[in-house]
């Protein structure tokens, strides 16, 4: 028997309301991400040793410009950075209450992946510099290891990949101020799956959307002392429109939905002790509270994608992220250097807005890395960090933003998850600097 929407489309009925009005469950955490929900923080290898600490006041290379585009003018001449970074999350959801047999556990979802990411300097003149930073600052997958379970009426496969270019210029009053601003260019693209039945093998409702919008970067360094520097950026959250389809057996839509992505303000110190230690502090706030609910339209019709429950809305109520670290680094002679850092972060997403697609929690970070200079020019940094998540409650039950009531599925258990990341990045200074300022020393 078929029967028709308010929206005009037709298909199996069964299919068509499990599917539809699952639409915001579909949505509801899209990735896996090793930094708060499905955020992407590897844009720096020499950085990631130290846990990020200081990044915004220029620590860790040319790339550091993804926080603040005003720390290039702390690298004379032509510079580049290439960084690498193999994630490799781990996620293990059980469930000890709701329908789980026979229907199985979902196992690890966690899916391993590698973030390229890069940065570049030019120095203009004396007092103007131009940056450009690429990578990817959204992304990674979650899939399953048994794609056939109790939850996968909430969520079978999520992808979420993302590519960031941002030219920037930055303007140097003198050795101890400095302002800089860029332009974002951002692809967003997302793709999930979940069943349609509980049943082994049932087909898939699937949502696909992408969008290319632009946002701008903006931040300023202070150095009131040699030795000391100080940074503060901010990066705008594009607030993305993106255009797919929604589909199941028997029917096919195209929509559009809505994506606010979060703002993010970063702030870094770091502290010369001597010639060989330097000390460093980070803080960063992610206004993941953006990312609350967005409506669905039906682009056939010019209105809301409207089911037999009514208009479908994705709905996440996702709070702000918090992210502090210290970190330092040791300098063994003019070759190695060696660093370490802690950070701890507060998860955007809470006990009671988390879902199967996105078990996301507070983490505690350690941070271990090296430098090697080969030459003048040439660098080679290396890092590994792993978050300590734990466990992590899952509760599919009324009030839940990812629940939906005409799923006959309440489910209550437990995520352990953790994170590994490798990184590995190179750092060349090309020809020679021009001559810098003497510097001025503040005596206050």
């Amino acid at each position: 028997m078929a029967a028709v929407t308010k929206s005009g489309l037709v298909g199996n009925s069964r299919a068509v309301l499990l599917a539809a009005a699952s639409l915001s469950a579909l949505v509801a955490g899209s990735s896996a991400a090793n930094a708060g929900a499905f955020a992407l923080r590897e844009q720096n290898a020499a950085a990631q040793g130290s846990a990020f600490a200081g990044v915004a006041a220029g620590d860790g290379g040319v790339s550091s410009q993804f926080w603040n585009p005003a720390i290039i003018t702390q690298y004379p001449g032509i510079q580049f950075q290439q960084n690498l970074s193999i994630i490799i999350p781990q996620s293990d959801i059980r469930f000890t209450s709701g329908p789980t047999l026979p229907f199985g556990q979902p196992g690890d979802i966690g899916q391993a992946a590698a973030l390229p990411a890069g940065g570049s300097s030019y120095q203009l003149t004396d007092k103007i510099f131009l940056g450009l930073s690429t990578g990817a600052p959204y992304g990674l997958i979650t899939k399953p290891e048994n794609p056939n379970n109790a939850s996968q009426l909430y969520g079978r496969s999520s992808k979420v990949f993302s590519f960031n270019a941002t030219p920037s210029i930055a303007y140097k009053f003198n050795d101890w101020i400095s302002i800089g601003a860029g332009i974002q260019v951002q692809y967003f693209r997302v793709t999930l799956k979940q069943a349609l039945g509980t049943g082994a093998n049932s087909p898939n409702a699937i949502l696909r959307g992408d969008d290319i919008n632009f946002g701008f970067t903006a931040g300023l360094t202070l150095t009131p002392f040699q030795g000391t520097n100080f940074g503060v950026g901010y990066r705008y959250g594009i607030n993305h429109d993106l255009e797919g389809y929604f589909a199941a057996p028997g029917f096919r839509t195209r929509i559009t939905a809505p994506t606010d992505l979060p703002d993010v303000v970063t702030v870094g110190l770091t502290q010369d002790i001597n010639d060989k230690v330097k000390v460093k502090a980070g803080f960063e706030w992610t206004r993941w509270s953006k990312f609350s609910s967005f409506p669905v339209t039906n682009s056939a019709t010019g209105g809301p994608l409207v089911t037999a429950t009514g208009p479908v809305n994705l709905a996440f109520r996702y709070d702000d992220g918090y992210y502090f670290s210290l970190g330092a680094d040791y300098k063994f002679n003019p070759n190695w250097t060696v660093r370490g850092g802690l950070a701890y972060e507060i998860s955007p997403i809470s006990d009671a807005a988390r879902g199967v697609r996105l078990p996301d929690n507070d983490r505690f970070w350690v941070n271990v890395g090296a430098s090697y200079a080969w030459n003048d020019q040439l660098t080679f940094d290396v890092s590994y960090a792993h978050a300590f998540v734990g466990r992590t409650p899952i509760n599919l039950t009324p009030g839940n933003p990812a629940y939906n009531p005409l799923v006959p599925v309440q489910l209550v258990g437990t995520a352990d998850a953790s994170v590994d990341i490798f990184s590995v990045g190179v750092r060349y200074v090309y020809g020679v600097a021009p001559k810098r300022e003497a510097p001025i020393v503040r005596k206050y």
